[in-house]
């Protein structure tokens, strides 16, 4: 007699709860996760199975795979592509960050004083023992305890050989299938040509950023005081400026000016992104109008272990199981797809497509060893963004030090991806990485700092966005009851001008912002003053008046 097809409940574990998903056995996969997405409402997740393996939506039947009756997956929200990342792209895509062309001119090389015991020459003579050293030569790595070059140092190592750098030039990895039309598409076809090359991991030598430092301390504390009010966490995008770092041989620094919060919904434990269509507009014009940019990301990971004493547990630490990690695989994945949407303009001479790489930073609010709140900073390595980029990797559930990686499907090719680890006789060993490895493989980290607010910071506090915390009352309060005391220091503030390009309260002022963009930009308290005098910001006046 002809099999009957038999119908079965899936359960599924997601976030918001436990749920059942009804499907026969002869559905596919790919039919599975499209009734778990239309279920969630979100369809940028994976679904593992009891052994937290992610499942790839293939065109199998479930009957196939051996699903039965009450199996249970659990699903795990990825972290979607911001569209502030994306919009901020088309903005900087092009441009050579004044730092680089700054550090392009210099010569790099560390001066040595003249040694007392080895130099028996004059003042004004060198030798081997005080002659200058190249700023990629071990010597001083050692002597400064630098764990990372510098990029531009890394340049010039690039560039010091017999041939100054003729043959060297920086290219992305590819980690994807191209086009070949010698032959059918993948998986009907394949050649060495197409084929991407396997990946060998290493640690990155060299890192985009040396230090972030946080301009005021109280964007920091307006963010983490966010927790301590809720007990949730909360995530901003960083904006400022790339300045030379001296602590570091031409070493780059973040300079964080403001903390910008996008929409997003409060959770007790991770992040939840959601989109944000005011970030392009912020991007063109307040932040343009304050030469600020899009640095990077920050979020807590805050968990209270003493309230009165104002501690936090700590969380994160380097385990050899992978079930803790500075640094997880799920937030490295996150910061990834921000690098590659902010890339890292080069010189064409470096790198012919001019890009390569980038500077776009993750800053981690946490617990130190001491259990006080402290910030760390880290980038993904150029090879995990090339594997990030190519959908190569997926987080490892119940693992946040562990990175998972994908097997080949009909849909798509993934390259072997190995490792390098020492054994306990410290001898090199070569193991694939499926299908999972240690994070730090891709991690790079920095330091952080934040200077002390000055008397006129503490006095020009604005209300940071989406905390329905910006009004006409906070706007008058911030800017004085007098009409005759407004200054270009007042309106040069992210904050204020973010809401008063995205709140629809000045919708009628928006056709005159541009004045009051140039006006801030150039510092020009006459142009100011023309502006405040238009009918537009008179109307404003009066709004602020009656609130």
């Amino acid at each position: 007699s002809r099999h009957s097809i038999e119908n079965m409940i899936v359960r599924v574990r997601a976030p918001s709860g436990m749920a059942r998903v009804e499907v026969s056995e002869m559905d596919t996969v790919r039919t599975l996760f499209d009734k778990v997405s239309t279920l969630l409402g979100e369809d940028n997740f994976a679904l593992l199975d009891l052994r937290s393996r992610p499942l790839a939506a293939s065109s199998q039947s479930l009957a196939a795979m051996g699903f039965r009756n009450g199996d249970m997956l659990t699903v795990r929200l990825r972290q979607s592509e911001s569209s502030a990342a994306a919009a901020a792209a088309a903005v900087l895509a092009d441009r050579v960050d004044d730092v680089d062309l700054q550090l392009e001119k210099q010569s790099g090389v560390v001066e040595r004083p003249r040694d007392a015991q080895l130099c028996h020459h004059g003042d004004t003579q060198k030798c081997i023992h005080c002659v200058p050293l190249e700023p990629f030569d071990p010597q001083v790595l050692a002597t400064t305890d630098i764990k990372f070059l510098s990029f531009h140092s890394y340049l010039r190592k690039l560039n010091s050989g017999a041939d100054r750098g003729k043959f060297t030039s920086l290219e992305d990895l590819r980690c994807r299938v191209v086009e070949c039309p010698g032959h059918a598409p993948w998986p009907a076809g394949i050649c060495t040509k197409c084929q991407p090359s396997a990946v060998y991991l290493k640690r990155q030598e060299y890192r985009h950023v040396d230090y972030v430092q946080f301009r005021n301390k109280s964007s920091l504390e307006t963010l983490i005081d966010f927790w301590r009010r809720t007990g949730q966490q909360r995530f901003g995008i960083l904006f400022g400026r790339y300045e030379e770092y001296t602590q570091v041989p031409l070493g780059i620094q973040a300079v964080v000016h403001y903390i910008y919060e996008p929409p997003q919904t409060p959770q007790a434990e991770g992040l939840h992104f959601a989109d944000d269509p005011s970030f392009d507009k912020i991007v063109r014009t307040a932040a343009e109008a304050l030469q600020l940019q899009p640095v990077g990301w920050i979020f807590t990971d805050l968990d209270p272990l003493d309230a009165r004493a104002g501690t936090v547990k700590c969380n994160r630490y380097i385990s050899d199981d992978g079930s803790s990690a500075l640094f997880t695989a799920e937030e490295m994945l996150h910061a990834a797809v921000f690098q590659n949407k902010f890339p890292n303009s080069v010189l064409k001479k470096y790198a012919p497509r001019g890009f390569f790489g980038s500077k776009f930073v993750t800053v981690v609010v946490s617990s130190d060893d001491d259990n006080m709140i402290s910030l760390k900073g880290y980038q993904v390595s150029n090879q995990g963004m090339a594997l990030s980029r190519d959908n190569c990797l997926l987080p490892t559930a119940g693992f946040p030090g562990l990175m998972f990686v994908k097997k080949s499907t009909n849909e798509q090719y993934v390259p072997d991806v190995f490792y390098v680890e020492k054994d306990e006789y410290k001898n090199e060993i070569t193991r694939t990485a499926r299908p999972c490895f240690p994070v730090e493989y891709l991690m790079i980290s920095f330091p952080c700092g934040s200077a002390i607010d000055s008397a006129e910071e503490e006095g020009r506090r604005f209300p940071a966005e989406n905390r329905n915390a910006q009004s006409l009352a906070e706007l008058k309060r911030y800017l004085g009851p007098s009409r005759a005391g407004r200054t270009v220091k007042q309106f040069s503030n992210f904050h204020v001008l973010s809401y008063l390009v995205t709140d629809s309260t000045f919708e009628s002022l928006w056709p005159s912002l541009p004045q009051l963009f140039a006006a801030v930009s150039a510092k020009d308290q006459k142009a100011l003053d023309r502006w405040l005098k238009t009918g537009h910001w008179q109307t404003v006046e009066l709004l602020m008046e009656s609130s």
